[in-house]
């Protein structure tokens, strides 16, 4: 805010020097710059010249600077540390995707191991169910066949 101020009143101040020149008035926008005033050898020390040099003004004009670019660095401090903080937020999330991916991985293995189970008994379950038809088939010709002996057995003892 204190740089704001000090670029107005620059601003100000190169208007105010009716200098004429709109290359160093900028239009009222952005950084002015221009060369100061140097005092001429009749002025006497009320010029723009004496204000530049005199210790309090200066010192004032340091303290201002210093004052506004003590946030700006306190700024920059912080974003170094928001950097490093990205950076290790940034590695440990590819270090996630690494062991996601490997999961992920890994299920998809044992779930074509599955499928393969899968089919497997399927396939057994089918060879199971023929089997027991043929069983049922057999017995039902043990059946029709226990039937013609005892019809036989039977013929055979009676005399006919």
């Amino acid at each position: 805010m204190a740089a704001q101020d000090a670029l107005k009143r620059t601003g100000a101040d190169a208007v105010g020097n009716g200098s004429g020149n709109g290359e160093e008035a900028g239009g009222g926008t952005g950084i002015i710059l221009k060369r100061q005033a140097r005092p001429t050898a009749g002025a006497a020390g009320g010029g723009a010249g004496s204000r530049v040099n005199d210790p309090a003004v200066l010192r004032e004009m340091v303290q201002k600077l210093a004052s506004s670019s003590t946030p700006l660095a306190k700024s920059m401090d912080y974003l170094q540390e928001d950097l490093e903080n990205m950076r290790k937020e940034y590695k440990f999330w590819v270090t996630e995707k690494r062991l996601y991916i490997e999961e992920l991985q890994r299920e998809e293995r044992v779930q074509g191991e599955t499928g393969s189970v899968d089919a497997r008994m399927n396939d057994l379950e089918s060879q199971i169910k023929q089997a027991k038809d043929r069983i049922i088939g057999l017995k039902g010709q043990v059946l029709r066949n226990d039937d013609k002996i005892s019809k036989l057995l039977v013929m055979a003892t009676s005399g006919k």
